[in-house]
């Protein structure tokens, strides 16, 4: 490549870089001048859905996940609970969490909780309270949402920090997720 085209196209990059760095410290200064906090408004995800995992050694294990999550990321509140039941319909897993986090960007939310309550038939020795855990939800109107959680991945050793999960690995097919 011609040194002369990369050379304009990295002083282009740094002109738009210093130009974007200016213009948010203008707009962080003059907020600072006016004393004003940034603005959070209240956040709101609501609503029940699931559907079949498709996951290699969980195909066709039905899950729910109950949402009622509102605040922000500094201040949430609300409630969320967890149902997996075998394909014969015993339970696997069942418990619920107490929000401490919610973050939305427009249709995609991150929320986390601190597990209050849990029933793990499925895996007897696992002592899920106490254990905060993720779950991500992109919103994509009436139906068809998708969810993910941070169990996914790593199980459930570790606690997740407060507002991270894992992406959207299930399309739901019965329920919605709405955004406020």
């Amino acid at each position: 490549m011609n040194k002369g085209i990369v050379r304009r196209w990295v002083a282009f990059g740094a002109a738009v870089s210093a130009a974007a760095a200016v213009a948010a410290w203008g707009t962080s200064a003059s907020a600072a001048d006016r004393g004003t906090p940034p603005r959070q408004e209240t956040e709101s995800v609501r609503g029940s859905a699931g559907g079949e995992l498709r996951f290699p050694g969980w195909e066709g294990h039905p899950v729910r996940f109950d949402i009622d999550a509102h605040g922000t990321a500094t201040g949430a509140s609300g409630r969320f609970h967890v149902n997996h039941r075998l394909p014969d319909g015993t339970a696997f897993a069942d418990f619920e969490a107490k929000v401490d986090c919610l973050a939305v960007d427009g249709r995609l939310a991150i929320l986390t909780g601190v597990i209050e309550r849990a029933e793990v038939p499925g895996m007897p020795s696992l002592d899920l309270v106490g254990k905060r855990v993720g779950l991500t939800v992109r919103d994509h109107g009436r139906h068809r949402d998708e969810i993910g959680w941070s169990w996914a991945y790593g199980g459930f050793d570790a606690d997740v920090l407060p507002c991270t999960s894992g992406v959207p690995v299930l399309r739901v097919s019965e329920g919605d997720y709405r955004f406020e």
